[in-house]
């Protein structure tokens, strides 16, 4: 029987019908793909899942880090196949193993799921194919991007979620949220800004009151964009 999902209490601002998706994407032996370019909401998203999922009783296993889980999985297998003494690695992934056969997650959610090797990638395809494990996954698209190992190997005729930016209100109410009080009426020029990029409205709203981006007493919004690309945050 599939678990009763419950949307949290606080949801994402303008993410409704993005957190609905999620909720009917959060079955065992399903498959499901967000998509986005950076700073969209990806992985905000992505946590909201993992606390619908855990809250509905659901075992999860999560990761931010998948370049990291795969350089892991490279040690082991040169550990096993190349001879090399791999002691602390295979311990340690040991430990996991025995965890999950013990425990086996009902989920898998994978962040950063453009980062994961052809290797991880066929291993995500078996695991949907022969458990009832499901599984999604968060993947930044963009022109450097190439989600088509993820498409072929795992997630072909899967769920797609294609993450959009947020409508001017949205943009506008979520600026709201994170401005002082005194600067409330910057919201809609942030939201004119930003693009209605969740990551980029988010510290436009946060650093609208440093003096460093305040040019003959108002705010430089250009400064600050021009800052979040230099700092890869959009």
């Amino acid at each position: 029987m599939a678990p009763q999902l419950t949307a949290p209490a606080n949801p994402l601002i303008g993410r409704s019908r993005e957190i609905e998706w999620v909720t009917a994407s959060l079955r065992p032996g399903k498959a499901g793909l967000i998509l986005g370019p950076k700073g969209v909401g990806k992985t905000a998203l992505a946590r909201t899942a993992h606390d619908l999922a855990t809250a509905g009783g659901l075992r999860v296993a999560f990761t931010a880090r998948p370049d990291d889980l795969s350089a892991a999985l490279a040690d082991l297998t040169s550990a096993l196949l190349l001879g090399e003494t791999k002691n602390s690695c295979r311990a340690r992934l040991g430990r996991v193993l025995h965890s999950l056969r013990q425990e086996p997650p009902t989920f898998v959610l994978v962040d950063n799921a453009d980062l994961v090797c052809r290797s991880f990638a066929r291993a995500l395809k078996r695991m949907t194919l022969e458990t009832e494990t499901g599984i999604l996954l968060a993947a930044r698209t963009g022109p450097r991007e190439d989600t088509s190992l993820l498409r072929g190997l795992v997630f072909a005729g899967s769920n797609e979620l294609h993450l959009r930016p947020l409508s001017h209100a949205f943009a506008e109410a979520l600026a709201r949220r994170h401005l002082r009080p005194h600067d409330i009426h910057l919201a809609s020029e942030i939201a004119r800004s930003s693009g209605g990029i969740p990551a980029a409205v988010v510290e436009m709203a946060r650093r609208s009151s440093d003096a460093r981006y305040r040019i003959g007493g108002a705010v430089s919004f250009t400064l600050i964009l021009a800052d979040l690309h230099i700092e890869n945050r959009v």
